[in-house]
């Protein structure tokens, strides 16, 4: 006697039995799940075994994402040779690149010398300063005399007082004169006693403390022109990060770390959002550029460098977490497939996004479902 297979045709009917009944909605995370009897029945209700599954649970969600920046520096000094006396012959560099440095370190070696010419000029320019200041003093001290005798021995009282003005305005404007010409005199002499007693050598020091680079490519026994570059002094403890790249979705005051290589290795340095475009924030907070605050130490960074800014993009907890391998996507929106008792059937569902291991479904699954992996 054969045996009559009846599955396929209860299938049928039950599918047509659903339909005429507007019992199945259409398939889609924006509708309820259905009882699982109805589901079956929409099948060819063929047992499936052998399959591997996974189960759908609750847990922390998190996603993260990575931007570029670049290092922006508050305050950075330039370092040139301010000797403004002299022959300087450049010596030598006594830091390199990357160097720190602290206020008044020798930057570099440099060696003075001054043309006899010079000197020879300084002393006429000294002596002719000084006889045109004995011909002041001459000429100046004979009027003086004059008007104070013609106050004290003229004839009649308007003569004397006439005389005694004339002594008056002259003094005061002679004694200042005389000062002035002292002064300059004695600060060009000043000068002249430098040229003769420089030291052959002196330094370039460092103007604040801070980080050396950018130095000017100098040959030794160079002559260096007042006001020649020497290099750059970077403040390492004043700086933050520009973002260049990426970053769309940081937001304000979110902790980061940045990423940087530090002899070859990386090196996590913990930072903060202190200024980004975001139309959710008040105007004193938004601004155009995204800018991160240092929390850690960043002296150790290369001038500069380009870094990598890690952050969470996505944190929740209490996620409906969905392994990723049980996860697929056609024309009707992202799926699993679910199983019980040896049954499977499509279920859609809302993301609210994906990492390395699930994806968060915000809507169309529950905890404790039974995925098959794929």
């Amino acid at each position: 006697m054969s045996r009559i297979n009846l599955k396929k045709p209860l299938a049928v009917f039950l599918s047509l039995t659903l339909i005429l009944s507007q019992i199945v909605p259409v398939h889609g995370a924006d509708n309820p799940k259905n009882s699982d009897e109805l589901y079956f029945a929409a099948y060819d209700n063929e047992v499936v075994e052998n399959v591997q599954t996974g189960v759908v649970t609750k847990g922390e969600f998190i996603v993260k994402d990575v931007c570029r920046a670049s290092i922006v520096y508050e305050n950075v000094s330039y370092v040139f040779n301010e000797i403004n006396r002299g022959n300087v012959i450049f010596q030598g560099m006594l830091v390199s690149d990357g160097d720190l440095v602290n206020t008044g370190d020798p930057i570099a070696e440099v060696s003075l010398s001054v043309n006899v010419e010079t000197v020879d000029e300084l002393e006429a320019y000294i002596g002719a300063l000084e006889e045109s200041l004995e011909s002041y003093i001459t000429t100046n001290s004979q009027l003086l005399n004059r008007y104070k005798t013609l106050a004290e021995s003229s004839p009649s009282a308007a003569d004397r007082r006439v005389a005694q003005l004339l002594y008056d305005r002259l003094y005061v404007n002679y004694n200042d004169e005389l000062q002035e010409r002292e002064d300059f005199i004695e600060a060009q002499k000043a000068t002249l006693s430098t040229y003769k007693s420089l030291r052959e050598t002196q330094y370039i020091t460092a103007p604040m403390s801070g980080k050396v680079s950018n130095i000017s490519r100098i040959w030794r026994g160079q002559t260096l022109d007042n006001w020649a570059y020497i290099c750059s002094i970077y403040d390492t403890e004043n700086v933050r990060l520009e973002v260049i790249s990426g970053g769309e979705n940081l937001s304000y005051n979110q902790a980061v770390q940045v990423v940087s290589v530090q002899k070859s290795q990386n090196v996590l340095i913990d930072g903060r959002v202190t200024s980004c475009s975001s139309p959710t924030l008040s105007s004193n907070l938004v601004g155009k550029t995204k800018y991160i605050t240092f929390i850690g130490d960043p002296s150790n960074m290369k001038i500069g460098e380009d870094v990598s800014v890690r952050y969470e993009s996505i944190h929740t907890q209490n996620a409906i977490l969905v392994p990723k391998k049980a996860v697929e996507t056609d024309n009707g929106g992202t799926y699993v497939n679910l199983y019980k008792d040896g049954h499977q059937f499509k279920q859609y569902f809302i993301s609210g996004g994906v990492n390395a291991d699930n994806y968060w479904a915000v809507m169309g699954l529950n905890e404790g479902d039974v995925v098959v992996l794929h």
